[in-house]
This record gives C-alpha cells, sequence and structure tokens, in this order.
C-alpha cells in the first residue's frame, strides 16, 4: 500500500511538472504569449510584455524557446495589442503554419503606420485593425497577403472564372465588356474614394480605401483572376496624375483592338449598365473624357492631347507595397505592344 503511495505521489508530481510549462503564460521580456497544451509545439501571442507595454516597434518571431523547445506562433489574439503606442510592427518568416491575425489583434493602435511582412502565411481576420487608420504593408510577402485579400473579395462577390474571354468573337467581346464592367462597379459600390494607401492593394484592401492608381490596380488583379489575360489588361495612366487601364478585346489576328477603362470618375448611376460599352472609350473620345472628366487634377493639360505619350506601368508590379520590384516603372504604352507577337492597334 505505501508502495501504491508513492508511485500515485510521484505520477501526480510529474503531472503538474508537465503541465506547469505549457499551460502558464509566458513572457520573454517583449511579447507575452500563451502555450496552448503539452507537447503543442505552438503557442498564440497575447501581447507586449509588461516591461515592453510603451513599445513603439516589435518583431514577432516565427516561434518561442521554452526549455529546450520551440512553440511556433499561430495566432495573435483579440486584443493583444489593442491601444498599443505601436507605430511599426514586423513579422518574420520560418513559421510552420498559417499565423492569424484575430479581430481586434490590433484595436485602436492609432500611431500603427507600417507593417512589415516577410511571412507569408500571415492571414488576417477582418477586423484585425480595426480602429486604426489605414497601415502601409510592406515586405517580400505582402504579395502573399495581397494574393490572399484579392482572392477573398473574388469569393465574397462570387466571381466565376471563364474561358473564351480573349477569343476573337462578339459574344466574347461582349462577355468581357460586361464583366469588367459589373466589377468595376462592385470596387466603387465598396470602396470609399482617398488616397491613404497610395496604391498599397493589402491596405487598399483590408481597410476599404482606394486611390485613383490602387483602384485600377484591384481592377486588374480581379480580371486576370476570373479569366482574362495578364498581357491584354494594364495600368497605366498619363504619367503625371490619372490612372487608367488599358483593355485588349480581339477581333482578329490584325484588328485586335485596345481601349482605355477609367473607373475612379467614371459615372455609373448616369451611364447605366446598359450602356456598360460606354466604359471602353476610344483615344478619340478618351481625350475628351479626360478634358471634360480630369483635367482639373493634372499639371499639364496638354498631356492629354496626345495619346502616344500615355504610359502603362511594368506588369509585374502588381501589389503596390515601397520597394516593389519595378513599380514605378513607366514606358510608353506604344512600345509594350512591340514586345507582343499580336500587338493589335489602338481605337
Amino acid at each position: 500500500m505505501k508502495l501504491l503511495n508513492i508511485v500515485a505521489l510521484a505520477l501526480t508530481s510529474l503531472a503538474c511538472f508537465v503541465s506547469a510549462i505549457p499551460l502558464r503564460d509566458n513572457d520573454n521580456g517583449i511579447l507575452a504569449y500563451k502555450i496552448t497544451g503539452v507537447n503543442s509545439g505552438v503557442c498564440d501571442i497575447s501581447g507586449l510584455s509588461r516591461k515592453n507595454l510603451n513599445a513603439k516597434e516589435v518583431v514577432i518571431p516565427p516561434y518561442f524557446e521554452l526549455e529546450g523547445t520551440r512553440y511556433y506562433v499561430r495566432d495573435i489574439l483579440h486584443n493583444a495589442f489593442s491601444n498599443s503606442n505601436l507605430e511599426t510592427v514586423t513579422f518574420n518568416g520560418g513559421s510552420r503554419g498559417i499565423v492569424t491575425l484575430e479581430d481586434g489583434a490590433f484595436y485602436n493602435c492609432k500611431k500603427l503606420k507600417t507593417v512589415n511582412i516577410y511571412n507569408p502565411n500571415l492571414v488576417l481576420n477582418s477586423n484585425a485593425f480595426n480602429g486604426c487608420n489605414p497601415i502601409q504593408f510592406n515586405g517580400w510577402a505582402t504579395r502573399s497577403l495581397a494574393d490572399k485579400l484579392v482572392n477573398g473579395l473574388v469569393s465574397q462577390w462570387k466571381l466565376e472564372k471563364k474561358k473564351g474571354y480573349d477569343a476573337a468573337s462578339t459574344e466574347a467581346r461582349n462577355m468581357k465588356m460586361k464583366d469588367l464592367y459589373n466589377i468595376a462597379k462592385l470596387i466603387r459600390k465598396n470602396f470609399r474614394k482617398g488616397y491613404e494607401c497610395s496604391s498599397n492593394l493589402a491596405c487598399s484592401i483590408h481597410f476599404r480605401v482606394i486611390s485613383p492608381r490602387g483602384i485600377h490596380m484591384l481592377l486588374r488583379e480581379l480580371a486576370i483572376r476570373v479569366g482574362i489575360s495578364e498581357y491584354y489588361i494594364l495600368t497605366g495612366g498619363d504619367g503625371s496624375s490619372v490612372f487608367w487601364n488599358y483593355v485588349r478585346l480581339d477581333r482578329d489576328k490584325w484588328y485586335d483592338t485596345w481601349y482605355n477603362v477609367e473607373i475612379y470618375m467614371f459615372d455609373f448611376d448616369k451611364n447605366g449598365d446598359d450602356n456598360y460599352e460606354k466604359l471602353f472609350q476610344t483615344n478619340t473620345n478618351f481625350r475628351k473624357y479626360l478634358k471634360d472628366t480630369l483635367n482639373h487634377v493634372i499639371y499639364d493639360e496638354s498631356i492629354h492631347d496626345n495619346a502616344a505619350a500615355w504610359y502603362y506601368y511594368d506588369r509585374d508590379a502588381r501589389y503596390g507595397y515601397p520597394y516593389e520590384g519595378r513599380l514605378n516603372n513607366k514606358t510608353p504604352f506604344n512600345d509594350y505592344l512591340l514586345t507582343l507577337k499580336k500587338p493589335g492597334v489602338r481605337a
């Protein structure tokens, strides 16, 4: 009997020792985190360390190491950094799975300006930055975050991927025009006009605020998702302060035609859904549209007289985060046509 009591006591002591590490709150002097279970290998960040509550910058590591065991970050918990003084947050790579920012993770962080992302597994809940001002997302993994957010819109708006957009037929041309018109209208309906996010797509989508360049970058991304060739819809502009899309409509190998599409100022209510083709303008019509609608926001009105001087922006610079390769590389649109086997003509 005495032996059994000793064994039971030993087992109880061992259980307490094993559970003590994973179930307690932990603090490494910078961040506080909760280990989620015995030998789980994962943890959730609950906020700043007690000694670090006034931090202006913090780096979120892929894991914490405690007594020889790695615990990989899984979630940034609700209200983890709410009302903090943080100005810059960096998510480092190396995680083993999805890292989720729960709703309210950075609630009301009014001073937060930049989130650097080097972790392609980062996922934002819709209210992760609720109460914050629009934030610039930076870092090479911003591309992955932006893709997730664009795909989220595709799902939310029930946009279908189709085949045949680039076929040389009246049916294909009408389908492309109608679907692009409807996507453009959805963007305008669901996004507030503003410059806070510049051309940063991740910022624009998460905070639902979009600039003249950003809105045309987003239209292009959504068009690609539904099946339109990335070579046949580009982001362009006048090289000054006005932006639009170039869209190619196929007729045959000699007369494939490029049109100009501007959606930031386009009056969808005035033109109506039955007149969707008015969104696609020839150079002649577009010159007049630019002068009538947008000349007040440019520095040199004469730039809208010469379509040969209009630009396109590098088609691989898609996400608008700071320092994205070739983000500001603009080339005369006529030069782009020379790179295509079937260049088409400008309407």
